[in-house]
C-alpha cells in the first residue's frame, strides 16, 4: 500500500544542499574491481512510485513538446536501437540529475537551461546571443 505522505518521496532542500546525494529512484548499479569501475544498468532499488512518477514526466517532456534537449536526448538513443522504455527511464535520470543540481543551487528551470546554453557556446567557441 502506497502512503499519501510525500516527505518519504522527496528528500528535504537542507539535505541536498549539505552534499548528500540525489534521490535514488533511478540509480546507476556500480560495480568497482580493482582499479576500475563499472557502471551497468540501471538499478531498481529506489521509491517505485517516484521512479514511475518520473518517467511519467520524461515521457511527457519528451512527446509533448517540453524541453528540446531532453527530446533530442531522447531520438539519440533511439536512432542507437535503444528500447523506448530504456530510453524514457534515461531522461528520467536526466531529470533527477537537473533537478538535483537546481535545488542544490536554488535556481528555477529557466536559469538552468540558461546557463546550459551558455555552456554550450563557451565550449563550441561561439558567440552566444544572450550574453
Amino acid at each position: 500500500m502506497v502512503s499519501s505522505d510525500t516527505t518519504t518521496l522527496i528528500p528535504s532542500r537542507d539535505s541536498i544542499v549539505r552534499g548528500t546525494s540525489p534521490p535514488t529512484a533511478v540509480s546507476i548499479h556500480v560495480s568497482p574491481s580493482g582499479g576500475t569501475v563499472r557502471m551497468g544498468h540501471i538499478s531498481k532499488q529506489g521509491n517505485r512510485l517516484l521512479r514511475h512518477l518520473l518517467v511519467e514526466a520524461a515521457h511527457r517532456a519528451v512527446h509533448r513538446k517540453g524541453d528540446p534537449d531532453l527530446r533530442s536526448f531522447y531520438f539519440r538513443l533511439m536512432e542507437r536501437k535503444k528500447n523506448a522504455a530504456v530510453a524514457s527511464t534515461a531522461v528520467a535520470r536526466k531529470l533527477v540529475l537537473r533537478l538535483y543540481r537546481m535545488l542544490r543551487e536554488d535556481i528555477d528551470y529557466t536559469e538552468f537551461r540558461r546557463r546550459g546554453r551558455e555552456a554550450r557556446c563557451v565550449f563550441m567557441g561561439l558567440k552566444c546571443p544572450n550574453r
